[in-house]
C-alpha cells in the first residue's frame, strides 16, 4: 500500500480530529517470522495508536488500537 492509500483509508475511518492531541511517534524494528521483515513505525494520539508494517509506499499492513475505556475494559481491567 501506498502512503497516499494508507492516509486516504485512516481518514475515513480515523479522521485527525477523532484522534486526539498527537503523543509521539516511533521507529519499529520488530522480529517475525518466518521472513522477518516487521519493521515499521508507529504513531501515538491520545485516543488511538497506528502501527505501520513495513516502509514509506510499501507497507503490508497497518494496525489500530483505539485506547477508549470500553477497549480496555475487554482486556479485564473491568472494574464493577
Amino acid at each position: 500500500m501506498s502512503d497516499s492509500d494508507v492516509n486516504t483509508v485512516l481518514n475515513e475511518i480515523a479522521p485527525k480530529s477523532a484522534r486526539g492531541n498527537y503523543k509521539g511517534g516511533t521507529f519499529l524494528n520488530l522480529r517475525c517470522l518466518p521472513d522477518d521483515d516487521c519493521a515499521g513505525v508507529s504513531e501515538d494520539y491520545e485516543r488511538l495508536m497506528i502501527t505501520k508494517i513495513g516502509s514509506t509506499n510499501e507497507y503490508r499492513y497497518i494496525s489500530l488500537l483505539n485506547h477508549s475505556a470500553e477497549c480496555k475494559q475487554l482486556g479485564g481491567d473491568k472494574k464493577e
